[in-house]
């Protein structure tokens, strides 16, 4: 009770003996209130549980006997202010005006005042900090410690957090947030009631800024961090899908490192934004095997891709195999790219739609052509789901075959052309090089066979029928030694094919009607 509220009401009913005169006030038997705001007075404590025994709740029979003690209480008082704490819960109680505290007003008024006291003991005694064995004094300046961290709501509890974790953090040693919190943990246990989450949100929270801690990671109190600001070894493998190898390696490759490191996958600390900037942003380098992971894209057929144009190395990290990089911004415009003249349907729309691979395969094309005929939209493909992008798409293999020049068309091979024209394969090789007889590549018939040269049938034709070989004049029955003599003193010249085709062709039309002059002309009598 207040000693000079007590006064006042023996003086107001003197008539009276104290156990009648003197009024029980609400804050005097609210525990969390420990001064008059009438008269600035702390108040005296004239019983408890222990000494109202049986007669608990009593109030006359305590009152009764302090009076008979009231000047050595006197020696007990102290002149003092209530404090913002004691004016909140005096608020709560209806005695003053409310003061809003949005984390305390939810709550029931016993547990607003455990949980200032107990985060008062955390910031002024450490996560080790005792209530027990406090004072009169020094419970009302954990109180209010602990109301004025919880009344600056976020910002207050970061910083007492922060404060917490800079005196407690050693290099090398993981800290975790069960040794952060020390007996704060007993407060926010889920079997204090739900009424505290809000406030459990926000410490996790703030311990999520300081420790690798995130949404997928087991709970704590029964909630999880809204966002992760760093990560350890494992975190990172789950959340990326690489190994920690290969996470260490990237991150050594960029000059980045985590803050803490030790034996332990988790003593690792990364930072979140260093790993989406490293694996997430348009300019993340991507590792062979990562893009393998991302697009299905196998070594033997990423040669292919870049072929097309469709993605380009963005350098090496070393000169053994599968040691290429790429920006991670090309490796998503590709993929978009595909997805975009791909849709992604259940099954294959018939049986003519095949894979990729087969596509290349069994048609006349290379892949190179196939990739860039499907992203121009010159054939159809979809896409089957929940499989990589070069795995699941179908392409209508009918469809691309007629879009080859030689479909339905006869063709010889280049054994063949070289055989009618009495040429050697070399010869008509290079003349195809040089479109002298247009070609295009097919195969033999057979899947796995390889693309060779193919040049249609009546152009062949036209070119033995437009032009005679100097072995073809010899076989008519000219000496090869006096051929060319022979052509010269006619004024024939040869056709200007390019020299590395080596073979020299006249024109059929003007040679053939000369050859029956020959013998008048050239041959000896003998």
């Amino acid at each position: 009770m207040c000693l000079a509220c007590a006064r006042e009401d023996m003086a107001t009913l003197p008539h009276l003996s104290p156990d009648a005169a003197i009024a029980c006030r609400l804050d005097t038997i609210a525990g969390m209130i420990r001064t008059c705001h009438r008269h600035d007075l702390s108040f005296v404590q004239i019983a408890d549980k222990d000494t109202m025994g049986e007669h608990r709740g009593d109030y006359s029979l305590a009152v009764s006997d302090a009076w008979e003690l009231m000047s050595e209480y006197e020696f007990t008082v102290s002149r003092r202010a209530p404090s913002d704490a004691e004016i909140y819960f005096i608020g709560r109680i209806g005695i003053l005006p409310g003061i809003p505290c949005p984390l305390l007003d939810a709550m029931e008024m016993g547990m607003a005042a455990r949980v200032c006291q107990t985060l008062g003991v955390y910031a002024e005694k450490g996560p080790k900090g005792k209530q027990s064995g406090l004072n009169e004094d020094e419970l009302q300046s954990v109180m209010q410690t602990g109301y004025s961290i919880v009344a600056a709501g976020e910002e207050g509890l970061r910083k007492m957090v922060q404060t917490q974790h800079a005196n407690m953090v050693r290099p090398g040693r993981e800290l975790g947030a069960a040794r952060l919190l020390g007996k704060l943990r007993h407060l926010l246990q889920i079997s204090m009631g739900r009424d505290l989450d809000p406030l459990r949100q926000l410490i996790v929270d703030i311990i999520s800024e300081l420790e690798p801690l995130g949404p997928d990671d087991p709970k704590v109190f029964g909630v999880s961090p809204v966002k992760r600001h760093w990560h350890t070894l494992e975190s990172a493998s789950r959340t990326y899908g690489l190994s920690a190898r290969t996470i260490l390696g990237d991150l050594k490759r960029s000059g980045t490192f985590g803050v803490r490191k030790g034996a332990r996958t988790g003593d690792h600390k990364i930072s979140a934004c260093t790993l989406e900037a490293l694996y997430r942003s348009r300019d993340a380098l991507l590792g062979q095997v990562r893009l393998f992971e991302l697009t299905g894209i196998r070594n033997r057929y990423l040669s292919a891709f870049e072929e097309a144009g469709l993605i380009g190395r963005a350098g090496r990290h070393g000169e053994k195999r599968y040691s290429a990089l790429f920006r991670r911004g090309a490796v998503d415009d590709l993929i978009d790219r595909i997805n975009g003249v791909a849709p992604t349907v259940s099954e294959a729309p018939s049986p003519d739609y095949v894979t990729l691979v087969d596509a290349y395969l069994e048609s006349d094309w290379t892949l190179p052509e196939v990739l860039m005929k499907i992203v121009n939209e010159e054939v159809a493909a979809v896409q089957l789901p929940g499989l990589p992008m070069f795995d699941a798409l179908l392409v209508d293999l009918f469809s691309l075959k007629r879009l080859h020049p030689f479909f339905g068309k006869d063709h010889m091979s280049v054994e063949e052309v070289a055989e009618l024209l009495a040429i050697g394969e070399t010869a008509v090789s290079r003349l195809a090089h040089h479109q002298i007889l247009p070609f295009a590549r097919t195969r033999s018939g057979l899947r796995h066979s390889r693309l060779r040269r193919s040049i249609l049938r009546e152009h062949a034709l036209e070119f033995a029928k437009r032009y005679i070989t100097v072995a073809e004049i010899w076989r008519a029955g000219i000496p090869m030694i006096k051929v060319r003599k022979w052509l010269d003193s006619l004024g024939l010249r040869r056709v200007p094919f390019p020299p590395d085709v080596r073979c020299t062709f006249y024109l059929r039309n003007e040679v053939e009607p000369q050859l029956p002059n020959w013998t008048r002309e050239f041959r000896s009598p003998d």
